[in-house]
């Protein structure tokens, strides 16, 4: 049903008739005259008055809508949690709530959605608990059981912890900002000027800020594929650098894996955005874009001698008006998992073989 509901949702046109027809269609009603007393009969009238503002109103602004563009995922053990902050497909989605999208990591099937609150952020994802922020609520949430497991409002840190009993000024995620992944952890601001950080997963709060956690996997950004394991300590797989013609870039192996290529590719792309490397596999996956206005673009794979092993447009991938970019991508276990165009899949970056694709 819900699917059904996305699929209406999603087309503008159809989600107009239908709201327009129930006004029409309570209107109608409204006109009839049920009732022996006339009395009734005016209350009658005006719940049909009630009912056909009412559906009208609320139909375009219910929470249903494939997703225009995914922002973020998180790979478990036997979970997959994508955060989407347009809910829409059609129109403006400001100030509507985001979403969070749990699936089957076996088969791609959603299994529950929900909403995420304003601005909604994913924290963390450890096995398959997740951690998330619901407006100014720290939530903590069993993915595989779909059960909540814990819910702190922004009065409740005093039944933690006594000391900010006094109140808290603001909740935010530490380490928003960083390009490469990195455990996220929640930071309190509290009313007496004092700042704590709270584990959400053992659930321990701190007065001194804990060091960043880097997690060993590619770093989220367009130009380079790196994995970090610390501050002083990362490996450099491919980057991105000018050919000296215009806006054309090649793409070369970064310091560690050099060794790994017997040649070097001279070919000049626009804008290229690196996805993954597979060191055994001995192939990566990356992007170009076909002119410089960035409309249209190619999901590229080569081998380590430059080799196209596939080349997808990403009309041939996934045939929407929605945003056609990569938005999330993720390497994990020898499986490749990307959105675009509110379509997760997962792949093998070699050949191309779809293990399974969901529109969410």
């Amino acid at each position: 049903m819900t699917d059904i509901l996305d699929d209406i949702y999603s087309n503008f046109v159809l989600m107009c008739f239908i709201a327009f027809s129930l006004f029409f269609f309570f209107i109608f009603l409204s006109t009839k005259k049920p009732f022996s007393n006339k009395a009734f009969n005016n209350v009658y009238k005006m719940f049909m008055y009630v009912c056909s503002v009412g559906f009208f109103i609320s139909i375009p602004a219910l929470n249903y809508g494939h997703a225009r563009r995914l922002e973020k995922v998180f790979i478990g053990k036997r979970t997959i949690c994508v955060f989407e902050a347009s809910i829409r497909a059609v129109g403006k989605s400001a100030g509507r709530p985001a979403r969070i999208n749990i699936l089957d990591k076996e088969s791609g099937i959603r299994m529950i959605r929900f909403n995420a609150g304003r601005p909604g952020q994913l924290v963390a994802l450890h096995n398959d608990t997740l951690c998330y922020m619901d407006e100014d609520e720290v939530v903590l949430y069993d993915a595989a059981n779909l059960k909540e497991i814990y819910r702190i409002a922004k009065d409740e840190w005093g039944t933690i912890l006594a000391e900010l009993s006094i109140g808290i000024e603001n909740v935010d995620m530490t380490n928003a900002t960083i390009d490469y992944p990195v455990e996220h952890i929640i930071k309190l601001d509290c009313l007496n000027g004092k700042k704590y950080w709270f584990e959400p997963f053992s659930k321990t709060i701190v007065n001194k800020e804990p060091e960043t956690i880097y997690i060993p996997e590619f770093a989220d950004r367009s130009s380079e594929l790196i994995r970090k394991f610390s501050y002083n300590k990362e490996l450099k797989y491919l980057s991105t650098a000018a050919t000296g013609e215009g806006n054309l870039e090649s793409i070369v192996p970064g310091s560690n894996a050099m060794h790994l290529f017997s040649k070097v590719d001279s070919t000049g792309y626009i804008f290229p955005f690196l996805i993954c490397i597979d060191t055994l596999k001995k192939v990566f996956v990356f992007a170009h874009y076909t002119t410089t206005k960035k409309e249209q673009y190619y999901i590229e794979a080569k081998d380590f001698n430059y080799k196209t092993q596939w080349k997808k447009a990403n009309r041939e991938i996934v045939d929407s008006d929605k945003d056609p970019k990569v938005n999330i991508c993720s390497y994990v276990n020898n499986i490749l998992y990307f959105g675009i165009g509110g379509h997760l899949f997962a792949i093998d970056p070699l050949t191309f073989k779809i293990y399974w694709q969901t529109h969410l």
